[in-house]
């Protein structure tokens, strides 16, 4: 019992920390108000991490990406949502992959390639919504820049999920 909380408290540590240091690298990278990057690893490894762990592994998720936000000069109201959505994209990432994998096997089609990609389209829109949502009604971008900082976002957010899922 002991060496399976300390394998679980290790897996939260290491799981927090990855995320963290990709999304501060990445926000070094951002083109949208230091928030959207073009590239966003953290997304892979975290939609990779809750395939692997579970969903325990979403605390240290949320708590890396609002850190990683906050510590970047983004209004902390701001990086709460933005954490919101990107553990909402690794729930639904690990959720999705899951569940297409399980109907690629019953039809026998190639299903790592088909769960990977459909994985990694489909789960980043869940975070970029919410995270340029939230920077549009906050007022840290225009409403004019949505569109550009939408697409930016999940752009970033694929990008990050097809290298690192597999």
């Amino acid at each position: 019992m002991k060496n399976l909380k300390s394998n679980i408290f290790f897996q939260l540590f290491l799981t927090a920390i990855a995320y963290f240091l990709c999304a501060k690298i990445s926000l070094a990278l951002a083109t949208t108000n230091n928030v959207a990057s073009p590239v966003w690893p953290a997304t892979g490894i975290g939609i990779a991490c809750t395939i692997l762990f579970g969903r325990r592994i979403l605390i240290a998720i949320f708590i890396s990406a609002l850190l990683a936000n906050y510590l970047s000069s983004t209004p902390l109201l701001a990086s709460l949502l933005i954490a919101i959505g990107n553990t909402l994209e690794a729930y639904l990432g690990a959720w999705l992959y899951k569940k297409i994998s399980d109907l690629n096997q019953k039809f026998l089609f190639q299903n790592e390639l088909l769960s990977i990609t459909l994985t990694s389209l489909l789960a980043p829109i869940s975070s970029a919504s919410i995270g340029t949502l939230a920077l549009v009604a906050l007022k840290i971008t225009p409403w004019a820049a949505y569109s550009a900082a939408w697409t930016t976002w999940w752009i970033g957010d694929v990008l990050g999920a097809l290298v690192f899922i597999p």
